[in-house]
């Protein structure tokens, strides 16, 4: 049993610039044992979370100074195979459903393709906790289907997740992925407080078939 301590700086050469604040992987090693005492060895499977800042344009900017959220959730079904050895495939399983709520830069950082608006009503955010003049937030929310994020650091076009997300097809993922790995995109959000930079989360499910041990390949 090893663990290796170094600096968050120096964790993926490649992150410089993309306003990364957090990156967990979590995993362990699917298997089965057959009723005639075989060990099926399956790949190794978990979670990959992602937070970063994703900063708005001038322009932007000076547009939207009211809080704002959103958020994309896309469904996978796992299946199993055991024609050779253990193996997973995920498929997608409905539409990705999604919503924007408050000040939200949709034509820019966010559009709807191939979907729309399925219905609009109010929330709001009142807390006391700071005295009784605190003032009571409320935000027009709107819940739909194929929402697309075009900001940082990660690209989020859920209308085109047939195929995995693998690690070659985000730079970023390159230096802190196993070579092979792939990711299956579950939920996305954004949220913006002004005048704070906005911030965004991005959670995976995470599927290496390779070892994730002291000889794991990175990058």
């Amino acid at each position: 049993m090893s663990c290796e301590c170094n600096l968050v700086g120096n964790f993926g050469k490649d992150l410089e610039g993309y306003g990364i604040i957090s990156a967990v992987l979590r995993a362990n090693t699917n298997f089965e044992i057959a009723d005639n005492g075989t060990l099926l060895m399956g790949p190794c499977m978990g979670d990959f979370a992602i937070t970063a800042y994703a900063p708005m344009t001038t322009s932007e900017k000076a547009r939207y100074t009211c809080s704002g959220r959103a958020g994309i959730s896309v469904g996978w079904t796992q299946k199993l195979s055991c024609t050779l050895g253990l193996n997973v495939y995920f498929l997608p399983n409905g539409v990705s459903k999604s919503y924007i709520e408050g000040s939200v830069p949709i034509g820019t950082t966010f559009k709807w393709y191939g979907g729309y608006e399925v219905k609009t009503y109010d929330t709001y955010e009142a807390n006391a906790s700071s005295g009784p003049t605190t003032p009571v937030l409320v935000f027009e929310h709107t819940d739909g289907y194929n929402l697309i994020y075009n900001g940082n650091p990660i690209v989020v076009d859920a209308t085109c997740r047939s195929h995995a997300m693998s690690y070659s097809s985000v730079k970023i993922f390159s230096d802190i992925m196993p070579k092979g790995a792939s990711l299956y995109l579950t939920s996305f959000s954004w949220s913006h407080d002004p005048p704070n930079i906005p911030v965004v989360n991005y959670s995976f499910i995470f599927v290496y078939h390779g070892r994730l041990d002291s000889e794991s390949t990175f990058g």
